[in-house]
């Protein structure tokens, strides 16, 4: 099933990434992501919407991927 109009996906970049991220989410499993490592991922919630966070460093610096 094609899930695309479900699903958004947006990329937060700079080495301040993590920190921003962990200020505005809720953790609910996998790393935290104030500390997640390149490939890991990590489930969050902002404001009450479901995110998975994956860590992909493509553009030089912290690369979280969210997936909401």
């Amino acid at each position: 099933t094609d899930g695309s109009q479900r699903y958004h996906r947006l990329a937060l970049h700079g080495p301040g990434a993590a920190a921003v991220l962990a200020d505005l989410s809720a953790h609910v499993a996998g790393d935290p992501v104030a500390t997640i490592a390149p490939g890991r991922v990590s489930q969050v919630t902002i404001a009450d919407a479901a995110v998975l966070v994956d860590r992909w460093d493509s553009a030089g610096e912290i690369g979280l991927e969210l997936t909401v």
